[in-house]
């Protein structure tokens, strides 16, 4: 869940996003890297699509307190940035309005059409007496926040390909090679999920250009490091490539080709990745 403080008045607001997972459990509820608490100005507020992507709205007045929002109808617009072409058009529902507290959702059959990047996020609210005027969001007193969609967990995805990692001399545990060249047209994102027993190390994800790789063909591309982390953890891996792998930097970290696969599995009881 997303939290923005919004100011009904032009005063240099701060916004505040709190992301506490996603709202539907069969798709990656408190996935590891998605429980964080940040003060945000004008940066990127994020979507994800596949996924339901709850937004909460706290409204306060100029002097930041907060107030009644009983009799005032707040939308939500998604737009092409600079533009008045308005993609997405939301409702709030109250949650609490005599402190203010309102909930947009963005649900993934709103979010399939759109490509992945920036997007920009305006609302708008109306009083009893039909009134429209903007909330302003962001610290230049324009009423559109920055957003970036970009693509969910891999779980929300249909028939993501599974992995299966071998230890392998003078590299590490490897997973498997993934063909990317039967990919769509214009997808560059490779998302690995797994889930971690007590791991300690680094994931990191590796592609080659070539499809049938010499060992100094393969360059790293993406890195997350993992500390005694237990749970569901996906990454994205950006870019171009014929062939993408992973390697478990943490089990055998340096490659002498000695882990079983029953080793590996009790750190990694299953993965898999979606191109």
């Amino acid at each position: 869940m997303q939290l923005i403080r919004t100011y009904f008045e032009n005063k240099e607001p701060k916004i505040r996003a709190q992301i506490v997972g996603f709202s539907n459990a069969n798709t990656g509820i408190g996935l590891i890297g998605y429980n964080e608490d940040r003060v945000m100005y004008s940066t990127p507020l994020q979507l994800f699509s596949g996924v339901n992507n709850p937004v909460k709205i706290s409204c306060l007045n100029s002097d930041q307190k907060r107030i009644n929002v009983s009799n005032v109808n707040i939308q939500c617009g998604l737009f092409v940035p600079n533009t008045q072409n308005e993609l997405i058009t939301a409702n709030a529902t109250n949650i609490d309005s005599a402190n203010g507290i309102v909930e947009i959702i963005f649900t993934p059959s709103q979010l399939a059409p759109l490509d992945f990047g920036l997007y920009e996020v305006a609302l708008t609210a109306t009083d009893a007496n039909l009134n429209c005027y903007p909330i302003y969001i962001d610290d230049n007193y324009n009423s559109r926040l920055t957003t970036r969609l970009s693509k969910g967990p891999v779980l929300a995805y249909a028939d993501p390909i599974p992995l299966s990692f071998t230890d392998t001399v003078d590299v590490g545990v490897v997973s498997n090679n993934i063909d990317l060249t039967q990919r769509p047209m214009n997808s560059t994102t490779a998302t690995v999920c797994a889930n971690l027993i007590a791991y300690t190390g680094n994931i990191i994800g590796q592609g080659s250009l070539v499809t049938i790789p010499f060992p100094n063909d393969w360059g790293n591309v993406s890195s997350s490091y993992y500390a005694n982390v237990t749970g569901l953890v996906f990454q994205n891996m950006i870019g171009s490539f014929a062939l993408a792998r992973f390697v478990i930097e943490g089990i055998d970290p340096h490659g002498y080709g000695n882990v079983s696969p029953s080793n590996i599995a009790l750190y990694i009881n299953g993965a898999n990745i979606r191109i």
